[in-house]
């Protein structure tokens, strides 16, 4: 009784007590070792070679820019200094102090100039009809007055005003400081996906390297005698592969590397170079006194505060919208039919002028005010709560990507043993081709991991710096 088995590496037969089992264990290794002598069997596949680089646009960079590669925290220098969005937030505190100014005015002197021409005829009446008297006396008549008025007290409604527009502007400055801090942000996300994208195509060329490699030893092995067909058909479609990674590898740090370039506001065909070293670490590891340094250092929360102080004082201004208003006048007059008129006249006063009854529209500021101060009060109470769940999901993230590198980094060191020990097995003839293929792949999946976790982990950091409002 005998167990056969044929593949397409040879062929073994296990045999029991039997005649017949010994003669045909003979007849099959005589076939065996007949078809070794055969010449092999020249596959028919189509190498793949590698294309150039696809050839960008690019300008000379800018003198602004230094020609050593750029760091992640130069990169956001740079980003803070010429991105649009920082000048538009520069334009808006400037809006809003002119606001200010044009609230102040209402407690400031103001001066009026008037002047006036006045030509006078006489008419005549002739049967109800009115005419211009041939020959009637013309008297030309001149006036010009200068006034000045003082705010005397409007029970603060000005000053009230004057405040609020004021608490409006630290806000706008507030939000310039966001402005900023996200931009930093943005362009650190940008700067470590370009780095991970370049390490991403050093695998990608690396790793065909090593599949050209294999199959230089698939076509040495079958050329020798001691290969098969099908390991050189292998060899070439996992290079083909490599050679298809490589090409997405490049494109993919193209746009990385543009996309930074936008979002430094720097022409994006720049030929940027970065230093590729990760985020420094995040050091410490209490997380209540990062959710305070947060509470008191975030825009978010700052301009809540802001928003909030200026609607009480919103409040306060709307009680007195119809209060008496006190002013002091002071007035000089000259008219007269020649020029300069002569008749002067010099008016000092005091106007008062009330509105008791306004029809509700006092009420309805009031009530308005009110409700425009609770929401503030709501939105501080929500910014705060979004704070802290920020920097408690951002320091759990980054400690998280800090341990799935590590691990990465240990997949990495055994993938590359794996595949050493499947090429010396293949190389010997003790293993078989596909051995190679599969530890090639789980190499190059755990190359993508650990460049995925060492991008999580940068990111992470920034993340964290971001959400407890770090500067740069």
């Amino acid at each position: 009784m005998f167990l056969l088995r044929v593949s397409e590496y040879g062929c073994t037969l296990n045999t029991r007590r039997g005649t017949a089992g010994y003669i045909l264990a003979a007849l099959l290794l005589g076939a065996s070792a007949g078809a070794q002598q055969t010449q092999p069997v020249t596959p028919r596949t189509v190498p793949t070679e590698v294309p150039p680089p696809v050839k960008n646009a690019t300008v000379p960079l800018p003198g602004d820019i230094a020609a050593r590669p750029l760091t992640a925290a130069e990169a956001a220098r740079i980003a803070v200094a010429k991105q649009p969005s920082m000048e538009a937030a520069r334009q808006a505190i400037e809006a809003a102090k002119a606001r200010t100014q044009q609230t102040r005015a209402g407690a400031l002197p103001s001066v009026v100039v008037a002047g006036q021409y006045n030509d006078v005829e006489s008419l005549n009446t002739v049967n109800g009809v009115s005419s211009v008297a041939a020959g009637s006396p013309v008297a030309p008549g001149y006036a010009a007055t200068a006034t000045v008025r003082q705010l005397l007290f409007d029970f603060a409604h000005t000053r009230n005003l004057v405040l609020q527009s004021s608490l409006l502007e630290k806000s706008a400055q507030d939000s310039l400081l966001r402005v900023r801090y996200d931009l930093v942000y943005q362009t650190q996300q940008a700067f470590y996906q370009y780095s991970v994208a370049l390490a991403n195509l050093n695998i990608s060329e690396q790793s065909l390297a090593s599949r050209r490699k294999q199959l230089a030893l698939a076509q040495a092995r079958l050329k020798a005698g001691f290969g098969l067909p099908s390991d050189v058909a292998r060899a070439e479609t996992s290079s083909a592969q490599g050679v298809a990674s490589l090409i997405s590898a490049r494109n993919i740090a193209d746009s990385a590397r543009i996309n930074l370039a936008l979002i430094m506001a720097v022409d994006p065909r720049t030929p940027l170079t970065i230093d590729t070293a990760d985020a420094p670490p995040v050091a410490g590891t209490d997380v209540n006194r990062m959710v305070a340094d947060a509470l008191a250092r975030r825009p978010e929360v700052l301009i809540a505060e802001d928003n909030i102080r200026s609607a009480k004082y919103g409040v306060k201004a709307a009680r007195s919208t119809n209060a008496p208003v006190v002013s002091a006048n002071v007035e000089v007059s000259s008219r007269g039919s020649n020029f300069p008129p002569g008749a002067d006249t010099f008016v000092v006063g005091v106007s008062v002028s009330w509105n008791p009854f306004d029809g509700g529209f006092t009420p309805g500021k009031v009530n308005e005010a009110r409700a425009n101060q609770a929401s503030a009060v709501a939105t501080r109470e929500s910014v705060k709560l979004g704070v802290i769940a920020d920097v408690s999901i951002t320091y759990s993230a980054m400690r998280t990507a800090e341990q799935r590198f590590t691990a990465a980094t240990n997949e990495v060191a055994n993938a590359r043993e794996l595949l050493r020990i499947a090429e010396g097995r293949f190389a010997s003839g003790l293993g078989i081709f596909l051995d190679i293929v599969d530890a090639e792949t789980a190499l190059e999946n755990a190359e993508s991991d650990l460049t995925s976790a060492q991008l999580n982990a940068n990111v992470a950091r920034a993340a964290l710096a971001h959400a407890v409002g770090m500067p740069l």
